[in-house]
This record gives structure tokens, sequence and C-alpha cells, in this order.
């Protein structure tokens, strides 16, 4: 009934686009006030208008505007507040066509509750403020999420968001009937999850209902086909392919004919772009809508997506120039570089023009900032080792690309990467670890540790890498040049040599995991897992030296070194406060030692857990290990839950043999997470070692971590 009043709308087209073409300009936005349009909505009822609004920092406002960018008028929403605007769009509602504004912004997931302002569709010159707006507080199904995207279905009225997440799959909620809710709070139910881009800023849904499109700060969109029920109800979107849109914005609209996509970006006179609709021959589908028709329809010459040109890659053409480029691919004939300082002097420059110089339009990059601090302690044998953990993480920075600056206890990592070509994407990391790395300083035997088997070791390496990006599916190679340093106070100790190594990785990944922030915000450092991921490195290491060194037979390295990892991991749920995780691992390698063996024990994330046992009790190269845990939620965000890890290897007493052995641990645990916080506690026991001089192992598990931004 509601659908049945709404108002005659503009002409739609009578089916959907089959395929869009290249973005064009059609003008700039003219506005000095519209400093940064987070959202766009085309009018159903007013032909070439478009609602447009600022990001947060604004009061609450709309601009109308044309496809030209043209400033049609400046409305003040009555009975709204401005918190932070993210995206808006048109819908049926009881008025005939209403406006929804999204309040959803959440950076630091901190809303316990986001908000929705429904207001009927302004008439552009008949006032300078809007009726009044209703008010719609929304909750989550399962905490404050980072939205950023806000759809409503043509034919229900009914509204989505759509998770902004680094993941390959945005969780999507909806809210059934939004264009007749009452004001007042209102549940937001689970759709599920859809194949998306990492950071969605913006949707739409076509005229028509029959498709929808989200859009990231890339220039590729991502179009899906909707599919319904049987009381017309969408349940779902299935990826269709990838319309060119305009770069580095954060809007999108369909037009009120459903033949073109238009955007906008932020900045005061940016550009407005239009991706149209074509016919089967190539020419562009529909005439132009309202004042569009004044916009000369000539395509200007297409921008360069993704890597935006070619000095974006320059850094890694740097990295992989001169005479020296065999490293990558000539293992066994590996030569050394000699004077590694003048080698870096003479590129340094070059390398630095070509991140921060790259030929792309300027954005401020979104900047976010995770710290974190955990430690394990156990007391047989006496020992703990600890976390500190502070992550930088700057999203469209210089070049396009996203920028990271870890310090994790002692390793220090900068990496650039998601420099994109389509669906091929590259990166580089320099990572520098000290005295510590692998956790050397510890070494055990049949349970114990023995002091004079440990010792300080560092390296420092460089390495560049490409990932095919078909979502689900992901194929990454990775070449890396390592230097490793050595350091003990024991005389009659055998160090390793000092050796440089080259490590090539080839890993393919299957990941296909309902979006949660522990799936790509480092400071939770516990996975709350829906889904499933599988992945699986083959690794070849080739070293300049490699001689026996430390207390026994088993370092003694050879010069190619061959490793297999594989992981899986897999979560359900069982019910609405029940979800059960499993996770299995498994290492294979030859002619391996200590420096390039797993870390196996303790119950942290870094390392292949065995909870109970002390952290890295184990050195191994072959093992099949597993956990698999069971969730509660007990309160809002807080899970408490028990686990259950075992463990298969060969040498398992590090004695030589090669008798297959075994260990388990069980223990139970509590993760708490409100907004930007999250805290663990993990106990854990490992029974019935006959073979280790201390019969069984308790291990407790603390972090805290935070996101400042």
């Amino acid at each position: 009934m509601v659908l049945a009043l709404a108002a005659p709308r503009l002409a739609v087209a009578q089916e959907s686009c089959r395929r869009f073409g290249e973005p064009r300009e059609t003008g700039a936005l003219q506005a000095e006030a519209l400093k940064e349009s987070s959202g766009l909505a085309a009018s159903f009822t007013q032909a070439g208008v478009y609602f447009t609004h600022n990001d947060s920092g604004d009061g609450p406002r709309l601009f109308a505007i044309n496809a030209a960018g043209q400033a049609l008028a400046e409305l003040e929403v009555a009975g709204a507040e401005h918190e932070d605007w993210e995206d808006i769009a048109m819908g049926p509602c009881a008025a005939g066509s209403c406006l929804f504004i999204g309040d959803v912004g959440d950076n630091g997931r901190r809303r316990a509750h986001v908000t929705v302002y429904r207001v009927p569709e302004p008439k552009v010159g008949a006032g300078s403020e809007t009726q009044a707006a209703v008010q719609l507080d929304l909750r989550y199904p399962d905490g404050a999420r980072d939205v950023e995207a806000l759809l409503v279905d043509p034919r229900t009225g009914d509204l989505f968001l759509v998770e902004k997440t680094e993941a390959s799959q945005a969780r999507v909620v909806v809210l059934r009937g939004a264009g007749r809710a009452v004001a007042g709070d209102h549940a937001l139910t689970a759709l599920g999850t859809v194949e998306a881009t990492p950071l969605v800023t913006g949707g739409d849904f076509e005229p028509l209902g029959a498709q929808a499109v989200l859009r990231d700060y890339g220039s590729e969109a991502l179009r899906y086909a909707v599919t319904r029920d049987a009381a017309g109800q969408v349940t779902g979107f299935v990826l269709l392919d990838h319309p060119s849109v305009g770069l580095l914005g954060e809007a999108i609209a369909y037009r009120a004919d459903g033949l073109a996509l238009l955007t906008t970006r932020e900045g005061v006179g940016t550009t407005v772009e239009e991706t149209p609709c074509l016919e089967p021959d190539g020419r562009q589908a529909g005439a132009a809508v309202g004042p569009l028709a004044e916009v000369a329809t000539s395509a200007p010459e297409r921008r360069s997506g993704g890597c935006r040109g070619g000095a974006a890659l320059a850094p890694l053409l740097l990295l992989l120039g001169g005479r020296r480029r065999r490293w990558l691919f000539g293992a066994a004939r590996y030569e050394a570089p000699r004077r590694w300082g003048a080698w870096l002097r003479r590129r340094a420059p070059w390398l630095a023009l070509a991140v921060l110089l790259p030929a792309a339009p300027a954005r401020a990059a979104e900047h976010h900032v995770y710290a974190a601090l955990a430690g394990e302690v156990w007391p047989t044998p006496a020992g703990g080792h600890g976390v500190a953990l502070l992550t930088w993480r700057a999203l469209q920075a210089p070049g396009g690309g996203t920028f990271e600056l870890t310090l994790n206890t002692d390793t220090l990592a900068v990496t650039y990467r998601d420099l994109c070509a389509g669906r091929l994407c590259f990166g580089a990391e320099l990572k520098g670890e000290a005295l510590i790395a692998g956790l050397l300083p510890d070494y055990f035997a049949r349970g114990q540790k023995v002091a004079a088997g440990g010792f300080n070791a560092s390296y420092v390496a460089g390495a560049a890498f490409g990932e095919l990006r078909l979502a689900p599916a992901y194929l990454r190679y990775t070449a890396t040049v390592r230097k490793w340093f050595f350091k003990t106070a024991e005389a009659d100790f055998v160090l390793p040599q000092e050796s440089v190594v080259v490590e090539q990785e080839l890993a393919a990944t299957y990941w296909a995991f309902t979006a949660d922030p522990s799936l790509y915000e480092p400071h939770r450092l516990s996975w709350r897992t829906e889904g499933l991921g599988v992945g699986v490195r083959l690794g070849v290491d080739a070293r300049l030296s490699h001689d026996p060194w430390g207390l026994g037979l088993e370092n003694d390295p050879a010069q190619v070194i061959l490793r297999v990892r594989q992981w899986a991991r897999y979560g359900v749920r069982l019910a609405d406060r029940l979800r059960w995780q499993v996770e299995e691992r498994f290492a294979w390698g030859r002619g391996e030692d200590d420096l390039t063996r797993d870390r196996v024990g303790g119950m942290n994330p870094y390392v292949t857990p065995l909870g109970g046992v002390p952290w890295a009790a184990f050195v191994l190269g072959d093992y099949v290990a597993g956990r698999t845990s069971l969730h509660v939620r007990v309160y809002d965000e807080i899970e408490a839950g028990a686990f259950f890890d075992a463990l298969a290897a060969p040498n398992l007493e590090r004695d030589g043999s090669r008798r297959v052995g075994g260990a388990i641990g069980t223990g139970g645990f509590v993760d708490m997470r409100w907004g930007a916080w999250q805290a663990d506690l993990w106990v854990g026991w490992a029974p019935g070692l006959s073979w280790s001089v201390h019969r069984s192992h308790v291990a407790g598990w603390l972090a805290l971590g935070y996101r400042f931004i």
C-alpha cells in the first residue's frame, strides 16, 4: 500500500543495463560549501536533480546539484543532527519518494547505535528547509560496525547497510520496511555477506531494483544482480562485473533512468563523472536526462586506474632492476651484492620520488592507528613472553596504495601495498627484527628449557610482492632478500653463519569469511571466524652459507631449502549466541634448520598454538596441528568458551629420531569487545606429556588492544 501511494516517477529504462562504458567528466562541483561529497542520490521526480551532502564536520544540510556539478539549492534538514553522514539514498515512502540520510559513520566502531533520517524528497526552489525528518535509530545484531554504504530498495523500501572492511566479503544488514517505519529504535537483521572490494564507501539500487552497485575509493565499482524471494524481498547480491567509475571518490548513484552511474569526489571544485550504459554496438544507451543534455558527450582521455600510472610501479621496477635481477629467479647461481649502502644511496632519491609523487589525483589519506599489549606466563619451567604492538596504517596514501608502519615488540616493518592495475596488485616491504628473531633465545627439549641452546638472532629483509586478486581466491608471489646476524654468550656454541638468504614464495588463498574486525585490525589478537579460509604457501630458500651449527645434528641446513605451509580455518554459527570454530595447520620442509622451522606452543596468534605449554616450546619443520573451540556470546560483545588443541610431529622430543609423538592442550577463554577495545584472557593446560621432564604444563595469556583512529 505504501508503494501504491508513491508519486509518479521519472521514466526508467524498460530493462537493466547490460554493459557500462568508460567514465567521462560531466562537470565540477560548484558549491563552495560542498567540501566532502560523501553520498549521492538521484531524484525520483525532478529530472536531472541529485542530492548530496558533506562528510563529518558539517551541519545537517543537503545540496541539490545537477550532473554538471552546478549548485541548484542548499537545504537544511529539519529535525536532524550531523555526526558523520556517509551516504544518502532515494526510496519509496508514504509521501511518495523520500531521502534516506545515513548518519552511520563509525571508523572507531564506538557508536552503540547509528541513525538514518527519512525526509520527503524536497522540491528544488520551493524553500531552504525540508519537512521534518523521521529519525530511525538502528542497532546492529552483533555490535558496532564501520559502515559508509546505504542502499534503499526501490520496490519494497527496505534499507541496507554494507560494512566498510578490508576483507573480500562485506557484511550486509537490513531494516525491512524502512519506508514506512516509525521514528524510534529498530533492530537491524543480518542478511549475510556480499563479495566486495576492500573499503566499500557507497552504493545504490538501480531504479528497476534488479541490480545494485557498490564502490570504494578506487576506479572500479562492483555491480550485482539482486536475488529476491517469492514475496519480492531482497535475499542476496550476485556479482556481475566491475564497471569503471571516477577515481578516488566515495559517492555513487544510478541516474534516474538507470542508464548511467554518476560519481563525485571529495574536495571543493572536484569533478563529477558519469559512466554511461552502452548498447550492444557500443553506442551510449538512452538520452541524457534534464541538465545532462547540456553537457558535451565527448569522452575525455581515460585515466589510468588502479596503479595510478607507471610512476606507481617504479618502486618495484627499481628494486628488481639492474644486473642482479637474477637474485629473484636463479637461487642456485645467486651472487651477493656488495656495497649495500652505495646501492641504496643511488636508488633512494628515485624510490622516494616514485612513491611520493605518482601520477594520481590528490586525496587526504585515511589514517588508522592500532595498539596492543599482551603477555603469556607459565610456572613450569618458569617463564614468560610479551607483545607490544603499534601500527599506523594510511589508506589511499600518496600513490593511491596503503602505507603501513608496524612496531611489534622487537620487529619494525614498513610496507607499501595495494598498487593495483585491475586485479593485479603490487607492494614492497622493508623489515628488521632485533635479538629475539624467531625466539631463538628459548630452546626447549623434552619440555625443559636448555639455556645453552639459546642465542640472539637478528635480521634485515627487503621484499617485493605481486598478487592476483580473483576474490575469493588470491595468488601471491613474494621475493625476499634477508641478511641474518647472530650473537651468543656461550663460548662453545657454534653459531650459524651470518648469511644472506634469497627467499621465494608462492601462496594461494581462498578467503570466504564473513567480515569481522579481527580479520584486518591488528590490535584484535583473537579471531571470530565465520565462513571458510584455506591457504597454502610453497617456499624455496637459497643460502650463501649453510654449515652445521648449534648443539647437535638438527641444524645442518642445505643450500636450497624447500618449505610447504598449509592452513585452514572454518567457523559456523550454530545458534544466535553459539559459534563453533576449527583451525588446522600443516608444515613440511626439506633442508631446514631452526631459522626456518615453525614455532609451536602457547596461545598467542604469532605461533602455531598449543595451549598450556610454554610459548614456542617446539621448533618443528614437519607437523600437523589443530584447534577446535566453542564460543558462547555471554553478553553483547563478550564471548566465553573452551578450546582443545592437538599436535602430531616427528622428533617431538628433539632427540634426533623420526619417531612420531603427540601433545594436547585444553582450556578456556573470555574474549571481550567494547567499541574500539578488545581484551582476551586464555588459560591452557597440557596434560599427560609422559616424555616431558614436567608431565603437565599450565599457561595463561592476557591481551588488551585498542584502535585509536
